[in-house]
């Protein structure tokens, strides 16, 4: 839990860490804003400017801790809006003025205390900032605390020092200058220009978790990081007036007071406050690439941080000795300070409050209300204030065989209604704990169901985080159900729900589920054997086979990259209850197709790296084949009776389990007669209806923000008729996104019983076409060597973990290589619509034993299109292993250099390939590390070593007898809408 320091103090002491190098610690600011106005004015200035920081550090603490932005780019996002990126130019401005003044003026200390060249003392200020950017938040919090307060004393007997040698001329200039005019402006210009660097304070806000600690915290801020100032600036009077003429006034001032040792000692401390300056502004620019980074799925590596800030600081050391400091100084203050308080200053104290008042009105606001002038109006939220509206309470609930299981609940407060549950299960942390609330996307889909007013259950799994018991990765349905204390993912999914109903007061007796990925499977458990208050469930992206199509395997290709980095997360062995996550892995790399390709047999990797403590990666190399391990995983044989109305949540491009939503929806219409199921697909990757406003993925637009589409008119909308008796639920079969014409569908099925089987066939010369080849030489082929020690990239990002960009990603990278195969139609005349599963019927031959084959379907824009010309974007894909082609329980030889039948699918697509575009497919052997490479010989796989792996030639036939095609359900040219259609975009 959060201590008094870290919520109060420490964000004061970060602020005033980060302010004080770039100028106030030398005397530099002092001179140039408050020694001009004289001893009193120049006081007078720096109340000024105090009350300023106070005023808007209040506002900004508090709208970061609703709004949960520990980073600039996305504080002021919601700030600024599209113009956020203003501030962020603004900003590095003022970081190169204030990195090139503390990097001269730590060369410049340096040589005084030790004799040594200017060089060297940047070089060291260059050193220090990079190990402390490498070591992260933590290690810079605990230093600039520390030397805050060490700071804080060094500065007080500075000026106690000061008082005792020099009282008389300290007197006497305050006795004989009188208060010059503008005191206030300057105060209110150096407030502004030294507001800059308040979102480099952003990330040690997490211990924050209240109002009033937040608007507290901002409040003291201010003060704590004026006092060293004034501090420093009644010292300085003692040489009052020609002290302005000091480059370095600081130094000016020891060299005054004449002792070697105190000069010493302040240096170092001085020197200590240019280094909290530099890395708490580097610090920031590296928490707002890492989160960009994050968002698109990637880390942001421990090595990148200390290369980018030191980085930056060199460019501004370079740009200091091209234009020296003081100009620097003098020219950027001026201008610099009024575009802060443009985009900074003068938003948050209008919007910025705004935006908290809607949240929540609080008397504590109308202090700042009188002195900005703003009157806020009475409107519901735009940002809500979450604990504001709950309480949380933690508990630990018996299942039935005794294990205790972490679950934190959130009610409302207004008590005068009741309210549904809402359950959420997941081994990934509730990610709050104490009296710190979860993140929003753990308690619900949106932040809308809070406003709306539910009672949320969240809950870790058995041998997960805080929870009792042992972890057993897609823990299997149990075997004897007579058993009382016998337990899977369904009993305690009862058991939980059983509990809250006799344990928690003002609900109204239903309850419903959601979760996405893994807690989209535990949702599905949740459905076997349901309990009776059981009312909706929203499995979202649940894996429903781990060999056929989801996380582990497609057809049997083992997912190496994506594989190797979940378990290594997620399921490690943990020596007891913990809050923690695990360490992340360090690759030693960015680069992950070198790193797996340097990493040896797959079967080895769980000891070389991980030492044996990965539960669940020797499952996999045991059960090299779909055998029973497999088959009591998968969900398809308990997707009978479902009679819990359910919401089938999946994304067209889900890089983890698009195969899982689809099949449970297709089981679940087959099995059971007048269910209540409705499938959503929308353009989306993995969980990304949860994830940022689905308007993109990676350089592809979908002309609207999807997920809110999905927020306001599907999930929402499908919970508030089935858990509170809402009537503006429709109940559509399938709510469909078409992509290419970017467009929602409402359909009474899917798929459309309209679509017509087209075959597309490969041609000579990389030609695709509806026309069935003619030539009866039925070895009319196309042929390529796949080397495995040469795979083809699965994507051409530098990343060691698979993230979802690739999805869409562009393929021309590949087009070109010989090892790829390359099919295109002609421009297309018209618009082709497909709705429905792709088949791929292949006849193949190889010299090897064994080999992969991966068919993608690829979207290739016009030429002449400003942004995307030529863009081949990938639309879907599929592999087989082809020792699977026949059997995945029973693997048989490939038959070298015969030709063979292969034949899968790529699932389900609804996507127009609009007019001017062309329809191309490539076919390859290799797509790594995102797959495992096939040493191209019938053996476990998982036990290749190198020599194990070897080149072979592959052949894809496109005779008349052997015509291999694409089967593509291809819709009525007539138009949209087409039989089946319920509407047409809303």
């Amino acid at each position: 839990m959060a201590s008094f320091y870290q919520k109060y103090l420490l964000p004061g002491l970060v602020f005033q860490g980060v302010v004080i190098g770039g100028g106030y610690a030398t005397g530099r600011e002092l001179v140039e804003f408050f020694i001009p106005h004289g001893p009193v004015g120049g006081l007078l200035a720096m109340g000024v400017a105090a009350f300023v920081w106070s005023l808007v550090m209040a506002v900004s603490f508090e709208l970061c801790r609703m709004s949960q932005s520990y980073e600039y780019k996305s504080f002021f996002k919601q700030l600024l809006g599209p113009l956020w990126f203003i501030f962020e130019i603004l900003l590095l401005i003022l970081m190169i003025i204030v990195l090139a003044i503390i990097g001269a003026a730590s060369g410049e200390i340096i040589k005084n205390l030790v004799h040594v060249p200017l060089p060297v003392g940047t070089i060291g200020l260059l050193a220090g900032i990079g190990v402390l950017t490498f070591y992260g938040s933590k290690m810079i919090e605990h230093f600039i605390g520390a030397w805050s307060i060490c700071l804080y004393l060094s500065y007080f007997v500075l000026v106690v020092v000061c008082l005792i040698l020099f009282s008389g001329d300290i007197q006497s200039s305050f006795a004989q200058d009188s208060i010059k005019s503008g005191w206030a402006f300057d105060g209110l210009r150096y407030a502004g220009y030294n507001l800059a660097p308040v979102p480099a304070v952003f990330f040690c806000l997490h211990h924050i978790t209240e109002r009033k600690e937040a608007i507290t915290a901002g409040l003291l801020a201010g003060v704590i990081a004026m006092i060293p100032a004034v501090f420093l600036f009644i010292a300085m009077l003692s040489q009052y007036p020609q002290i302005g003429n000091a480059p370095i006034p600081s130094t000016a001032l020891l060299s005054h007071i004449g002792s070697p040792v105190f000069s010493v000692v302040f240096q170092i401390i001085l020197l200590g406050t240019l280094l909290q300056t530099g890395v708490g502004l580097l610090h920031a620019v590296n928490e707002r690439v890492a989160a960009t980074m994050m968002n698109r799925e990637q880390t942001m590596p421990k090595w990148a941080r200390p290369v980018l800030a030191t980085g930056l600081l060199c460019v501004a050391l370079f740009l200091a000795s091209k234009f020296g400091i003081i100009d620097l100084i003098a020219k950027g203050y001026g201008w610099l300070t009024f575009g802060f308080i443009a985009v900074y200053v003068i938003p948050v104290l209008s919007i910025g409050v705004y935006k908290i008042w809607r949240a929540r009105p609080s008397l504590l606001l109308l202090p700042i209300f009188f002195i900005t002038g703003f009157n806020p109006p009475y409107a519901d939220a735009q940002i809500y204030d979450v604990p504001s509206h709950y309480d949380k309470t933690e508990h630990m609930v018996s299942m039935r065989d005794g294990t205790k299981l972490f679950t934190a609940i959130y009610t409302p407060k207004d008590r005068s209604q009741i309210y549904p549950i809402l359950l959420y299960r997941t081994p990934y942390s509730v990610k709050g704990y104490g009296k710190n609330f979860s993140p929003n996307a753990r308690m619900a889909p949106s932040l809308a169901f809070m406003k709306q007013g539910y009672i949320f259950v969240l809950q870790e799994l058995r041998g997960t985080y805080k929870s009792e018991g042992d972890f057993e990765v897609l823990r299997p349905i149990r075997t004897d159900k007579s058993d009382p204390r016998a337990f899977d993912e369904s009993t305690d999914n009862y058991d939980t729900i059983e509990w809250a109903l006799n344990h928690i007061t003002n609900h109204n007796g239903k309850v419903g589920q959601w979760g996405t990925s893994y807690a989209g499977w535990t949702t599905i458990m949740g459905m076997i054997d349901p309990h009776p208050a059981l009312s909706a469930s929203a499995p979202q992206a649940p894996p429903s086979d781990m060999f056929i199509g989801d996380d582990w395997h497609h057809n049997g290709a083992f997912r190496l990259m994506y594989s190797f980095s979940w378990m290594g997360n997620e399921a490690r062995k943990r020596g007891a209850l913990t809050e923690e996550d695990n360490p992340p892995f360090d690759y030693g790399t960015p680069w992950g197709y070198e790193f797996f390709l340097q990493a040896g047999a797959t079967s080895k990797l769980n000891d070389k790296y991980f030492g044996g403590t990965m539960i669940a990666w020797d499952d996999l190399i045991d059960h090299p084949n779909y055998d029973e391990f497999w088959k009591k995983q998968a969900v398809l044989p308990y997707m009978k009776n479902i009679n819990v109305p359910t919401l089938n949540v999946a994304g067209w491009f889900d890089a983890e389990d698009f195969y899982g939503p689809i099949s449970i929806y297709k089981e679940i219409e087959a099995t059971t007669p007048n269910n209540k199921s409705t499938l959503v697909v929308g353009p989306w990757r993995h969980s990304g209806w949860g994830k940022g406003d689905g308007s993109s993925l990676g350089d592809i637009q979908f002309g609207s923000r999807t997920a809110e589409y999905y927020t306001k008119h599907i999930v929402l909308p499908f919970f508030e008729h089935h858990l509170k008796g809402k009537n503006d639920w429709k109940g559509d079969e399938a709510i469909v996104f078409e992509t290419g014409h970017n467009r929602w569908h409402h359909m009474r099925e899917w798929p459309p019983k309209s679509a017509i089987p087209k075959n597309l066939y490969f041609h000579a010369n990389g030609k695709l076409s509806f026309n069935p080849p003619t030539k009866t030489n039925r070895k009319s082929a196309d042929t390529y060597i796949n080397d495995p020690t040469k795979p083809v990239p699965f994507s051409a990002q530098i990343i060691t973990k698979m993230g979802h960009i690739w999805m869409v990603e562009d393929q021309r990278p590949n087009a070109t290589r010989p090892d790829v195969l390359t099919y295109s139609t002609e421009i297309l005349s018209e618009d082709i619509t497909i709705g429905g599963s792709i088949l791929a019927n292949l006849f193949i031959s190889t010299s090897g034993t064994d080999a992969d084959y991966f068919v993608k379907l690829i979207d290739v824009y016009p030429g002449d299109d400003p942004k995307m010309g030529s863009y081949q974007m990938l639309l879907g894909y599929e592999v087989m292993r082809a020792k699977y082609r026949d059997s995945m329980e029973h693997p048989t030889p490939l038959r070298p250099n015969k030709v063979t039948p292969i034949s899968f699918n790529i699932w389900d697509k609804f996507h127009t390939f609009k007019k001017g575009h062309r329809i191309m497919v490539q076919i390859h052997s290799s797509w790594f590390p995102a797959y495992d490479r096939n040493p191209q010989k019938f053996m476990n796989i998982y036990k290749a070593e190198g020599d194990d792996y070897k080149s072979a030639s592959h052949k894809i036939y496109r005779s008349s007898k052997f015509s291999s095609h694409l089967v593509l359900p291809v819709l009525p040219s007539s138009g949209l809408p087409y039989s089946g259609l319920k509407g047409g975009t809303p």
